[in-house]
C-alpha cells in the first residue's frame, strides 16, 4: 500500500522509469503487485536485491539491471 495525503492506496502495477536512477538499495514487491513494467529500476547503481512476495507477477524486460538478484518466494 501508498499512502498519499493520508488515504492508502493499493499497488497493484509499477510502471516504467518509476524508480529509475534512483539509489534505493533494495525491493520488497508484495503480492498484490502483478506487473513491473520495462526499466522501473534501471540505472539504480546501488540496488542489489529485489524480493517478490508470492503470487504471479509479470516482469518485463530490462525492468532491472543485471547485477540485482532477484529472490521469488513462495505464498504459504
Amino acid at each position: 500500500n501508498v499512502e498519499i495525503d493520508g488515504k492508502n492506496y493499493l499497488v497493484s502495477s509499477i510502471c516504467t522509469y518509476a524508480f529509475y536512477n534512483t539509489d534505493i538499495t533494495s525491493v520488497v514487491i508484495p503480492e498484490s503487485v502483478r506487473f513491473v513494467a520495462g526499466h522501473s529500476f534501471r540505472n539504480c547503481k546501488n540496488l542489489k536485491t529485489v524480493i517478490v512476495q508470492g503470487g504471479f507477477v509479470r516482469i518485463m524486460t530490462e525492468a532491472f539491471d543485471e547485477r540485482v538478484e532477484l529472490i521469488i518466494t513462495k505464498k504459504e
